[in-house]
């Protein structure tokens, strides 16, 4: 939870889902669409401002897996979702289905500026910020008089 000088503001930031197009499927002993069921039902009756989901929602980058995804949150009630990449999501099917969903990667809330950067490398398990990155970031930090910047 952060304060502002308004009052706070929950975020709420989940990682490594791994859904695939089979609901009932497992990785490493654990059903992950089951599990992210769980997550949901708690995140649900929070007062979150945003969730931030930072990578690897889909194992196996299949237009269902973020189908999935996308109806876990609409039966969990979860609107205000900011959904970047990781190295198991392919991000043009992700953001296909997900970015009429999805809010935008830089907001504003009180004294925060919130900034959410995609730095996947595709085909690697590793990320990177781009130069392009780093320009955005120093124009934003430079427009944006926050006393607090969150960078996910």
């Amino acid at each position: 939870m952060l304060i502002t000088k308004s009052g706070a503001i929950e975020i709420v930031q989940i990682t490594d889902i791994h859904l695939t197009a089979d609901e009932n499927s497992h990785l490493k002993g654990v059903n992950t669409a089951e599990n992210l069921t769980r997550v949901l039902g708690e995140v649900k009756h929070t007062s979150y401002e945003r969730l931030i989901v930072t990578g690897d929602i889909s194992e196996d980058s299949s237009s269902a897996s973020y189908n999935l995804f996308l109806n876990l949150l609409k039966q969990n009630n979860i609107s205000s979702v900011v959904c970047l990449g990781g190295n198991h999501d392919n991000i043009s099917v992700m953001n296909q289905i997900l970015n009429p969903f999805n809010l935008p990667k830089v907001f504003l809330k009180g004294n925060w500026l919130f900034i959410c950067l995609n730095t996947t490398l595709s085909g690697k398990d590793e990320g990177e910020i781009t130069a392009k990155d780093i320009k955005m970031l120093e124009e934003l930090l430079s427009i944006h008089n926050s006393s607090y910047v969150v960078l996910f």
